[in-house]
């Protein structure tokens, strides 16, 4: 009997450290794996940590060790399997399942709240603003919006996970309510796509596995685009099918560490979509295009084919080189996921500091080397927190603001310019906001500004004007801050509308 329960004993004991030692044996055959799942490997801890046994420095050690293991790849694979394929209902690292197999990346839905009023006018009127200055600059410009998979296909969203997605439908239609009334020049890529998603021929387009849409929906929307650029290429033929299914790898199925070979999707004729997309070149009129987009777009077979001469860059890209590109090109293209549109137009790299805004900011500066007939303004300003003195308006509080109208024209074919002196104490955000282009002028509205983020000291600003501002009211905030701060010198000059782009 007590031989048998020493086996026994030992037959555990062998067991226990079999499992405890597995992951490191498992190292030791095969090797570390690479980086899953969109999550980095936990970082090793430093030799001192572990030889003063450092408080949590072995457990890092074992996490370290385990999440490099085929091991635990090998059994999220399986946990993952079992949660979509037996249980089917999967709530983990950022994915939720749907129905019928679907796979949802859950930064569609914010966290499960509905995004702020306030901040998608902002952002959408801000993008309208974007459009405005680079118009002014003489650069042609673009703003899209893919839209998210949810958007596109709710009825596969999973009622289980309902208080996730909940407010998905009210955020999607509130911004494209925002954006008729604040900047209906932005083209949304969902108007295409639904229209697609009618077709009896039923063409995949979004992976059913993917965040993205396939790229039969990428040539879809790209024609949206192409039709507003070119209204005179009529008959683009639409996207040529091989007749088969391809099977590109799914990026959520990545994600989750899933066995598979990706889903299903319909197969485009690369060369003849290429061929198609070359037949609009005739049309461009423009030398240099710029296309400044992320992810999705990446997804379009044969993006730059359309144009005489074309760029592509992501939008994370070196905001020096986007700043160099841009002041070069006739067009510029800006593409963005629309979950990411608010935040990236507020903080990210559209926004006014950003890549996109010190783009067009420069290049509007430069334009305005092109400004003559400078005159000082007329009337009286209305002025709150400053006033004038012999060296011009100077700040007496926080949040000064200055008031004026833009001059009309004598001419035709003139655009409106102005140039300051400004002189802050402090590092501060000088910005111009512009009276709505219909409805109550100087009705001044957070987001439809251009913003100069400005060092301390003097600065020289010159600027041109959004031409629908002539005979329309303006309002100039110097700096929040307001310390110190004299504003002088402010005139109103013109620049030919025929006059070349900046570059």
């Amino acid at each position: 009997m007590k031989t048998a329960r020493k086996i026994c004993s030992a037959i555990v004991t062998a067991a226990f450290v079999v499992i405890i030692a597995s992951p490191l044996l498992v190292l030791a055959v095969s090797g570390t794996v690479e980086p899953y799942g969109r999550i980095p490997f936990t970082a090793f801890p430093p030799v001192e940590a572990l030889s003063t046994s450092s408080s949590g420095a072995f457990d890092q050690l074992a996490s370290a060790l385990l999440e490099r293991s085929q091991l635990k790849k090998t059994a999220i694979t399986v946990r993952n399997t079992v949660l979509l394929k037996v249980v089917r209902q999967y709530d983990r690292n950022n994915v939720a399942s749907g129905k019928d197999g679907w796979l949802f990346w859950k930064d569609d839905w914010f966290g499960g709240q509905c995004q702020k009023k306030y901040d998608v006018k902002m952002a959408v009127s801000r993008v309208g603003a974007m459009l405005d200055v680079a118009s002014a600059s003489g650069l042609e410009m673009y703003f899209t919006i893919s839209p998210d998979k949810s958007t596109l296909y709710p009825e596969f969203l999973d009622p289980h996970f309902h208080k996730l997605w909940a407010c998905k439908q009210q955020s999607a239609d509130l911004l494209r309510s925002t954006i008729k009334t604040e900047a209906p020049q932005i083209i949304d890529h969902l108007t295409a796509l639904q229209s697609e998603k009618e077709n009896p021929a039923g063409n995949i387009l979004y992976g059913k596995a993917d965040t993205h849409w396939t790229n039969f929906g990428a040539a879809v929307s790209f024609r949206q685009l192409l039709a507003a650029i070119f209204p005179d290429a009529k008959g683009i033929p639409p996207p040529a099918l091989t007749g088969k299914m391809a099977h590109p790898p799914a990026d959520i199925e990545t994600t989750m560490l899933l066995v598979g070979n990706g889903y299903p999707e319909t197969e485009i004729n690369t060369s003849a979509e290429i061929a198609a997309l070359s037949s609009v070149k005739p049309f461009d009129r423009a030398g240099f295009t710029v296309i400044l987009d992320d992810s999705f777009y990446n997804k379009v077979i044969g993006l730059t084919e359309p144009f005489r001469r074309g760029i592509e860059y992501y939008l994370y890209a070196d905001p020096q080189e986007i700043v160099k590109a841009i002041l070069a090109s006739d067009r510029l293209i800006v593409s963005r996921i629309e979950r990411a549109v608010v935040d990236s137009v507020l903080t990210g790299p559209l926004s006014w500091p950003g890549a996109l805004g010190q783009s067009l900011v420069a290049r509007d500066e430069l334009a305005a080397k092109e400004c003559r007939d400078f005159a000082p303004v007329r009337g009286e300003p209305k002025l709150q927190a400053m006033v004038v003195d012999a060296n011009g308006y100077r700040a007496t509080a926080s949040d000064p603001q200055m008031v004026t109208t833009v001059p009309v024209s004598g001419s035709s074919g003139k655009i409106p310019c102005i140039r300051l002196q400004l002189t802050l104490k402090n590092p501060d955000i000088f910005e111009i906001f512009f009276s709505p282009h219909s409805g109550e002028d100087g009705a001044f509205a957070p987001g439809r500004s251009v913003q100069l983020p400005l060092g301390a000291g003097d600065h020289a600003i010159a600027l041109v004007l959004p031409s629908y501002l002539a005979g329309r009211s303006i309002r100039i905030d110097p700096g929040d801050l307001g310390q110190e701060t004299a504003m002088r010198e402010v005139q109103f000059g013109w620049r030919s509308s025929t006059g070349e782009a900046a570059r």
